[in-house]
C-alpha cells in the first residue's frame, strides 16, 4: 500500500508542478472593426401624401396641412419644415403627435414638408407641397 500512495503522491505532485509553472494568462482588448460607433438598423419611414390646403382664404388665411401617418409603428410624433425656397425648409415647427397642422402665414409662396420623429430620430421628408398667399390692397391676404 505504502507504494500506491507514493505513485499517487507523486503524480498529485507533478501535475500541480506543471500547473503553477505554466504561464499566466493574459487577455488584451483589440478593436476588429474599423470604422465609428453607429447603431445600424431600419430607418424611420416618412409621412406621405402631405396636402397644403386654405383655410379662411380672405382677410386671415391659415394654410393647413394633413398627411397620411409613417408606416413605422414605433413613430410618436412629426415635425413640419416650411420656408420660401423650395427644396430647403428655413423653419420647423415643435413636435406634433397628429396628422394635420395649421397655421397662417405672410405673403409670399410657401413650401412644406413633414418628418417622422421618434425621439432624436428623424426620417427623410415627405413630398413637399407649396401655397401662396398673396397681399390684396385694402383687403388683407388671400390664400390660393
Amino acid at each position: 500500500m505504502p507504494v500506491l500512495r507514493r505513485t499517487a503522491a507523486i503524480a498529485l505532485l507533478g501535475l500541480l508542478a506543471t500547473t503553477w509553472s505554466a504561464a499566466p494568462a493574459s487577455a488584451k482588448w483589440a478593436a476588429s472593426i474599423t470604422g465609428s460607433g453607429q447603431a445600424r438598423g431600419a430607418p424611420i419611414a416618412a409621412p406621405t401624401g402631405l396636402t397644403a390646403t386654405c383655410v379662411s382664404p380672405l382677410l386671415s388665411p391659415s394654410i393647413r396641412l394633413d398627411w397620411t401617418a409613417s408606416t413605422s409603428s414605433f413613430v410618436t410624433q412629426y415635425e413640419v419644415q416650411w420656408g420660401t425656397t423650395s427644396g430647403s425648409p428655413s423653419n420647423t415647427s415643435g413636435l406634433i403627435t397628429g396628422t394635420t397642422f395649421t397655421q397662417s402665414y405672410g405673403g409670399g409662396t410657401w413650401y412644406f414638408t413633414v418628418r417622422s420623429t421618434k425621439g432624436a430620430w428623424r426620417s427623410a421628408s415627405s413630398n413637399q407641397v407649396s401655397r401662396t398667399v398673396t397681399t390684396i390692397l385694402f383687403v388683407g391676404l388671400a390664400c390660393n
